[in-house]
């Protein structure tokens, strides 16, 4: 009896330390990066191994057969690949449309894409079937060397790429950097590209497009990574369209064009919880 007892004891412990164990906040004492700015977060893609995006819980509308994560930043990250694209029906995604200033931030690690090679790969963007570059596209273009990468922020406007697209810092391959891009209307002829890396703000990657239409977001009708509209949906062959060869992390849009302090707030939030 005396032994039963004890069991009944000793398992009803059991059952109440279980019921009392704090589950671990991965944010305590640190900042949440989904924070900064939250008011003007509208939409964040994780990648931690599932592909729903968080703010409005959509699931892509298209996965490529070979897609995979691997370890990421914080987590688990999207990893690009021939055949590994994600498409997201951009009208599910509340506040796309209506974009004017704006801005994009993430985590990004590729393989060197040397000056001898041809591809050029896509990384993300938002887009439809109709314009050639869409609203936004966000690609890494050819570097001068074998050791360096080159990040090119392509924007188009109704499918119009400005004139002034080479905005190109060389970056060191297969590292990962934070990137956060704000672009601002200033008027309706007058919009303003910002580019901070890693927290800093690049100042020779300033630059004002005079003469110009704001960008006509409500014609974007998918939010596309890892792969070129034109390669993933249509089945073009051409060979300057590379297909990505590294990892995306921790996607987020905002309909607001994040100031430098806003950029640096971010940065630092973010590395307070990288693995």
């Amino acid at each position: 009896m005396k032994k039963i007892l004890f069991v009944a004891v000793a398992l009803a412990a059991v059952v109440l330390t279980s019921c009392n164990k704090k589950e671990v906040d991965p944010y305590e004492g640190k900042t949440n990066p989904s924070t900064i700015c939250a008011e003007h977060l509208i939409a964040h893609f994780p990648f931690d191994g599932v592909t729903t995006e968080l703010i409005n819980n959509v699931e892509p509308t298209r996965k490529g057969e070979g897609l995979a994560f691997e370890k990421g930043r914080r987590g688990q990250a999207y990893k690009g690949a021939p055949k590994n694209e994600l498409v997201y029906d951009a009208t599910a995604i509340k506040g796309i449309a209506g974009l004017k200033d704006f801005s994009f931030a993430c985590w990004f690690k590729h393989q060197a894409v040397p000056q001898s090679q041809a591809p050029v790969p896509y990384l993300f963007g938002l887009t439809n079937s109709e314009d050639f570059w869409g609203q936004l596209a966000f690609v890494l273009d050819r570097g001068g060397e074998d050791t360096t990468d080159s990040l090119a922020v392509k924007v188009a406007i109704n499918g119009d790429m400005w004139a002034e697209y080479g905005l190109q810092p060389a970056f060191t391959a297969n590292r990962w950097i934070h990137v956060v891009a704000s672009f601002k209307v200033v008027d309706e002829a007058l919009q303003t590209i910002d580019v901070y890396v890693n927290g800093a703000p690049v100042e020779e990657l300033h630059r004002d497009f005079v003469e110009r239409p704001v960008t006509d977001f409500s014609r974007s009708s998918m939010v596309l990574f890892g792969q070129w509209r034109q390669k993933a949906l249509e089945g073009a062959t051409d060979e300057w369209m590379g297909d990505m060869d590294g990892d995306l992390d921790e996607v987020r849009l905002y309909n607001a064009a994040l100031t430098a302090e806003e950029a640096k707030a971010l940065y630092d939030a973010e590395i307070t919880v990288i693995d």
